[in-house]
């Protein structure tokens, strides 16, 4: 047991950028204490996150909204599920729930009663309802779903399939699908090699094997449902109606991130740790600055408005940092319905689970919504002719807020490996980083599926008892280190380890953003300075192919003189994407007109051009050009050609090239920083012989108005940083 419960005694003060420093005798009392610094610096911000999480954003938007509130309701819980929820959670972590719900209600109480709410109260017409467990729990649950999952992108393929029934390369359309939707390229860098992954590849060895006979016979036993259908189900699976508002209000919708950890021998003599969420950067900031002491832990890190956990942090004796794992927890399935009210599971008819609500809109009569859940988990869709539905399997659900009692459970770690054993239990997918005064390690953490064997992964499963997940992976089995040779370990949301497949979703290969990363450190000795260094040259890199076409291009011109232009402009390309480089901009066009010549011709525009450019990823047009494809586009014998003529194409349009933008953070009031390719808040501790050292950026500002709302926006423009309150003096 970590919480000591005793007579609340509690003070808190900020230092010169609004970061509470709480103190109190036990962690509910902080923890009333950090919801009342929430509710006063981000009281909008928790309205906009609590509505959005409960499907309540029509009743104060109108119609705009009420899809996704529909879209919430839909994949998310009842009022009784998040009580239940709450109610398996150990007695501490209920406590700590308890005061962070009085927390919020004490300002919440106070802001109505001077009617001194945030301005947003008043343009829309409301004032704030009381704070209540639920609203805590639902920001939490979405909070875990969007920062850490993956999969689901069955239907995607699905849709693929269909669309290619069309197109020339109709006869080939499975090796379409292993040509656009490849499982595992011996060529992407893994997050740690063979030598230095613990699991031994266990993991890698349960994981789902399929032939083209596989995949024909799976294909074969799923309805034809036409593309136009299947792409409002993709959105509503990933729920994109509710990121989108969640984009616009500030509130936490987005997954990325990159950490990396070195030990004393691959250092100046100190270990270090850097982790950089990326989460956007909005106005307020998704995430929410605090340090708290109590008698058992002294903690400084960043945690979400609305839910009393923090994520990232650091202690005086450990660090921890996290990366999304992007590891396939989810699986799409398709089954036939009996009637309204029922559906098949294989040759059983199983009854639907409706759940009968009202949607209030603002302006309008409240709509009816119906819940639909089959015993896998919500109903999705259902196809138009009313004959199929599409139900989604979660590996995490209903334990969406073990990640958060977990995340409490790596804050009270006493040093990097019990930190990294107690991540071992968490149910979603994160890559999780830890290092204290002697150690550096990570894991690859989340419940991980063993699927049936004889289906294709990347393909909707039939609604049967044969399809049936047969129990997880243990974490000893998922990938994970503990003070490598290497002495590094880095991670950019890439491949966790030798071996691992894609699945359902292509992300890993080898064109991957972790290589600028990579490349950015170097072999020299690693720094405080070093690694501010890194972080700053990412922000600007390609990340979208990081550079790995580089050599290739200038192979390919060799000394020829046509290529005068091309060659000046590859040549002086050097990795990185800042904005108004003229040479990064003909480099990315020259990748550009590839996809174009290579891909267009055989399977169309895949319905639009941003469509397009999604499936058809650098390392797909790569892996073709090297001869690595399932499909042959092009002959062995033509591929220089195929590349020389997409030089010359783009040279002779060299002059209408837009210059590169990579984009700014666009804080109001601020002059635009570039650039956007950086972590929301970063985190960089130094464990020396004089103990701690940790330096941390949030920007604009901890508050969503007032004198700490953009008092960071310089740090970050500057590439500058604050100190911790935890520091060893």
């Amino acid at each position: 047991m970590w919480l000591t419960l005793g007579l609340a005694l509690a003070m808190n003060s900020t230092n010169a950028y609004g970061v509470p420093a709480i103190s109190a005798t036990d962690l509910p009392t902080a923890l009333e204490i950090l919801g009342e610094k929430h509710a006063e610096d981000r009281l909008w911000q928790m309205e906009m996150a609590r509505r959005l999480a409960r499907g309540r954003m029509a009743e104060i938007q109108g119609p705009s909204a009420l899809a996704a509130d529909q879209e919430a309701r839909r994949q998310g819980y009842t009022d009784a599920e998040m009580r239940a929820m709450a109610a398996r959670l150990s007695p501490e972590f209920q406590q700590m729930f308890a005061g962070y719900v009085r927390g919020v209600n004490k300002v919440i109480d106070r802001v109505n009663r001077d009617q001194t709410m945030p301005d947003g109260y008043e343009t829309l017409g409301f004032d704030p309802e009381p704070w209540t467990l639920e609203d805590s729990v639902a920001i939490g649950v979405s909070m875990a779903r969007r920062f850490g999952t993956g999969g689901a992108g069955e239907l995607r393929s699905l849709a693929l399939m269909e669309y290619l029934k069309l197109q020339p390369v109709r006869n080939q359309r499975f090796d379409a699908l292993d040509e656009l939707i490849w499982q595992d390229d011996p060529l992407s860098t893994p997050t740690v090699n063979t030598e230095d992954d613990l699991s031994k590849g266990r993991g890698v060895a349960r994981l789902p094997k399929f032939t083209r006979a596989d995949s024909e016979a799976h294909l074969a036993q799923l309805p034809a449902i036409p593309v136009l259908e299947l792409v409002p189900a993709i959105s509503a699976v990933h729920e994109e109606e509710s990121r989108l508002i969640a984009r616009r209000e500030g509130v936490l919708e987005s997954w990325g991130s990159y950490a990396v950890v070195a030990s004393a021998k691959r250092s100046d003599g100190a270990v270090h740790l850097l982790s950089a969420p990326q989460m956007g950067h909005s106005t307020p900031s998704p995430v929410y600055e605090a340090s708290i002491r109590t008698p058992e832990l002294t903690i400084q890190g960043i945690t979400i408005p609305g839910t009393p956990v923090m994520v990232i942090g650091h202690t005086a004796k450990h660090a921890w940092g996290l990366t999304s794992g992007v590891a396939d927890l989810e699986d799409v399935y398709v089954g036939a319905t009996a009637g309204e009210s029922g559906y098949k599971y294989g040759t059983e008819t199983r009854p639907l689970e409706q759940i009968r609500e009202t949607i209030k809109v603002k302006g309008q009569e409240s709509v009816p919504f119906v819940r639909e859940r089959t015993h896998l988990g919500p109903v999705i869709m259902r196809t138009k002719s009313g004959t199929h539905l599409m139900t989604v399997r979660r590996a995490f659900y209903g334990d969406e807020l073990k990640a958060l009692e977990v995340f409490w459970d790596i804050a009270h770690a006493t040093d990097a490996k019990s930190a990294l054993a107690a991540a071992g239990t968490l149910p979603l997918s994160f890559n999780v980083f830890a290092a204290d005064a002697r150690n550096i390690g990570w894991r690859y953490a989340g419940r991980f599926p063993v699927r049936a064997p004889g289906y294709d992964a990347r393909l909707p499963l039939p609604l049967d008892p044969k399809t049936e997940w047969k129990g997880f992976l243990s974490p000893e089995e998922m990938p994970h280190s503990f003070n490598p040779k290497s002495g590094l370990i880095v991670n950019w949301n890439n491949k966790p380890a030798v071996g691992w497949p894609n699945m359902d979703t292509p992300v890993w290969g080898r064109a991957f953003r972790n290589d600028s990363l990579i490349h950015a450190l170097g072999t020299q000795p690693v720094t405080v300075s070093h690694l501010v260094g890194a972080a700053k040259a990412i922000s600007e890199a390609d990340s979208a192919t990081s550079g790995s076409y580089r050599e290739l291009f200038l192979r390919a011109m060799g000394d020829a003189p046509e290529f005068a232009v091309a060659r000046q402009r590859i040549t002086a390309y050097d990795g990185s994407q800042r904005n108004g480089d003229v040479n990064s901009a003909f480099y990315l066009e020259v990748v550009n007109e590839l996809r174009r010549r290579l891909y267009s011709p055989a399977v169309g525009t895949l319905l639009n051009p941003s469509f397009f450019q999604q499936a058809v990823q650098p390392t797909t047009i790569l892996r073709q050009l090297q001869g690595a494809g399932s499909l042959e586009l092009v002959p062995s014998r033509r591929r220089e050609r195929v590349v020389r003529e997409a030089i010359l194409a783009v040279q002779a349009k060299a002059d209408t090239l837009s210059p590169a933008a990579q984009g700014a953070i666009r804080y109001p009031g601020e002059e635009p920083i570039p650039y956007i390719n950086r972590g929301t808040y970063i985190q960089i501790i130094r464990f020396g012989t004089q103990g701690i050292q940790a330096q941390t950026v949030l920007g604009p500002g901890n508050a969503e108005s007032g004198e700490h709302s953009r008092d960071q926006a310089p740090l970050v423009r500057n590439w500058q940083f604050k100190p911790s309150a935890l520091n060893t003096p």
